[in-house]
C-alpha cells in the first residue's frame, strides 16, 4: 500500500538523530573545575562573538540546536544538567545541586554573559524563585530570557500525529 506524502515526512522524524552536545562550550556533567576550564576555554575560542548562557534541565537543552543554528553569531555555553531547575537555591539531587549552586556563585558572576536563557520544566511551584533567581543574575548581564514550561505528549509525538492523520481518513 501507499503511504501519503505528509505520513512519510512524520515517519521521517522517528530516524530522526539527536546532534552530540560535547565540546569545550558544554558545561553539563563536567567536575566543578573542569567546568571553570571549559568555560574559560569556550569564552577565548568564541572571542569577537556576543556570549549567551543556556542554563536549566533537560527540557533548556533541547533548545541548544535551535539556538545554535538560528544564531551562529552568538558563542552559546550550556549548562543544562537533566532535573536541575535554573534557580537560587534549587533542589534536587546534590550533583544537581552542586552545579546549578556553582553557576550562580561562580561561573555566571565572572563570566559577564551578555545574556542568560533560563529554561526548565517548571513545576512543584519553582516557577516562584525566578524571580529572586532573575534579581540574583541582573547585576552580571546585559539581558535575562526565561523560557516557559514547553509541551509535553502523552506518547512519541511521531506516533501521536501518524495516528491522528489514520483517524481523520477515516472520519473518526
Amino acid at each position: 500500500w501507499r503511504i501519503p506524502q505528509k505520513d512519510r515526512a512524520i515517519l521521517q522524524a522517528m530516524n530522526y538523530v539527536a546532534p552530540s552536545f560535547a565540546g569545550i562550550c558544554f558545561l553539563t556533567n563536567k567536575p566543578l573545575n573542569e567546568m571553570d576550564k571549559a568555560r574559560t576555554a569556550c569564552a577565548a575560542a568564541e572571542e569577537g562573538k556576543k556570549r549567551v548562557l543556556l542554563i536549566g534541565d533537560s527540557f533548556a537543552l533541547h533548545f541548544a540546536t535551535t539556538l545554535r543554528d538560528l544564531y551562529p553569531e552568538i558563542a552559546f555555553t550550556n549548562l543544562t544538567p537533566p532535573g536541575c531547575r535554573p534557580v537560587v537555591h534549587t533542589k534536587g539531587q546534590a550533583k544537581c545541586t552542586e552545579q546549578i549552586g556553582h553557576a550562580f556563585s561562580k561561573i555566571i558572576p565572572e563570566s559577564r554573559f551578555d545574556a542568560i536563557i533560563l529554561s526548565a520544566r517548571w513545576v512543584d511551584g519553582q516557577w516562584q524563585d525566578i524571580g529572586p533567581t532573575i534579581k540574583a543574575i541582573q547585576p552580571h548581564t546585559g539581558r535575562v530570557i526565561v523560557i516557559g514550561h514547553t509541551m509535553e505528549y502523552n506518547g512519541w509525538l511521531t506516533e501521536i500525529l501518524l495516528s491522528d492523520n489514520l483517524l481523520r481518513k477515516r472520519g473518526i
